[in-house]
């Protein structure tokens, strides 16, 4: 997303297995990035800047401060020369999915850019990403924010800000008890926002406010509290590893499995099952 840079990102999606978002957190040097174009919509949250000026396309943009929001459509020329050493995080999302949250093409849904400005729900949006990067969470959790954060600029930085369906009544009980056993049927698998918004045939952006409206959790953390119920019953099990349970149960690492397990539970697995 950010080759030209002079330093890697200290952290990326690239290998994440994330669909549809490519997320990089970046401490870059004072620098000049010559003109590209990106196929995807960019948005780069400041985290610190050691200037306060910033020139954009030839144009000088002055009080940077950290929180600052920018936000390239895809396809438009940028170009950027930076005073100092800066952190940030940016984030691109692809036009199509866009297009499937808000139920038109993309190319019939106008970003509005923006170079200078502050968002307090991009801004914690951004945070969660660069944390779930780090922590190497699931994609699930990834995709979930993803959808949150199109379904925001959607809304609030296009002419579509009235395409968005104001979902109410949450899912029917025929479409719970479908999502539920498909939950349970496939968590050793890679589940994501996607594949389960397929079953019940609705846009992610929509099941997820549905889904949370009749279930009391995200789709997310339903998921994950699936996996941890049924860790708990293997767990039973003395001759099954800790490593194959968190396989079984759909986690990609065992550290990942015993963090997830620790913040819902209060104990690693290997203590809940020595309580047993």
């Amino acid at each position: 997303m950010a080759k030209p840079l002079k330093h890697p990102p200290l952290l990326s999606s690239e290998s994440a297995g994330w669909q549809n978002i490519q997320v990089e957190y970046h401490c870059q040097p004072a620098q000049a990035m010559a003109e590209q174009t990106f196929s995807a919509h960019i948005i780069e949250v400041g985290l610190r800047y050691a200037a306060t000026s910033l020139k954009v396309n030839g144009r000088l943009y002055q009080a940077f401060a950290p929180g600052n929001i920018t936000v390239y459509r895809a396809y438009d020329p940028i170009s950027v020369e930076s005073y100092g050493e800066a952190e940030f995080i940016t984030i691109a999302l692809q036009p199509a999915l866009f297009g499937a949250i808000a139920e038109k093409s993309p190319e019939n849904i106008e970003l509005t850019p923006q170079l200078s400005g502050q968002a307090a729900l991009i801004f914690q949006l951004a945070l969660a990403l660069k944390q779930s990067l780090a922590q190497q969470s699931d994609p699930f959790y990834g995709e979930s924010i993803a959808t949150a954060l199109t379904a925001h600029l959607i809304q609030n930085y296009t002419s579509q800000q009235k395409t968005l369906i104001d979902c109410s009544g949450g899912l029917s009980r025929y479409q719970r008890q479908i999502i539920i056993d498909y939950i349970y049927a496939h968590l050793d698998q890679s589940l994501s926002l996607a594949c389960l918004s397929e079953v019940v045939a609705i846009s992610p952006h929509y099941f997820a406010t549905l889904f949370k409206q009749s279930m009391g959790l995200s789709p997310y953390q339903y998921v994950m509290q699936c996996r941890v119920e049924r860790a708990k019953c293997l767990l039973a099990c003395p001759q099954l590893k800790i490593s194959d349970i968190s396989y079984q149960v759909g986690f990609h690492s065992q550290s990942h499995f015993t963090k997830v397990f620790r913040d819902r539970m209060g104990v690693t697995p290997s203590t809940y099952r020595k309580s047993l």
